[in-house]
């Protein structure tokens, strides 16, 4: 009888290493799949974000320094065609607003880029109008 009992104590100690075991592993293939995931959605959406943002901001950059040059010399060749800039830009913030969506308070913040652009804009076509039209700006 002694000898059936340790047995006993034995399976069943074997079943509950097993069972912890095979939990922990399950734990660790769960958190491995969900680290897999949040990389995935990092490469998948937060990438090309990124990219998106690096353009954009490019743009702006060359726009204002286009605009800058022509309000301070009045030469337009250093302008370039605005209407094409603007557009490409208007683009750009669409496209990088439509990325970034269901990104936390990306979106939020791409609303105050665009709000912020179109304030910019406003200020720099009225500079545009009185540098045209002869009067200081």
């Amino acid at each position: 009888m002694g000898e059936n009992a340790m047995k006993r104590q034995v399976a069943v100690l074997v079943v509950i290493t097993l069972s912890i075991a095979f939990g922990c592993f399950g734990t660790a293939l769960t958190a491995a799949i969900r680290v897999w995931d949040a990389a995935a959605f990092q490469h998948d959406r937060l990438g090309p974000a990124a990219a998106g943002a690096a353009v954009l901001l490019n743009r702006l950059a060359d726009e204002d320094s286009g605009w800058r040059s022509y309000l301070t010399t009045g030469r337009s060749e250093l302008v370039g065609p605005p209407p094409a800039a603007s557009r490409d830009i208007s683009f750009e913030v669409d496209q990088l607003s439509a990325s970034v969506a269901g990104l936390g308070t990306l979106p939020a913040l791409m609303r105050q880029v665009s709000e912020a652009y179109e304030t910019w804009r406003a200020q720099a076509d009225s500079g545009v109008t009185a540098i045209r039209s002869g009067m200081p700006w």
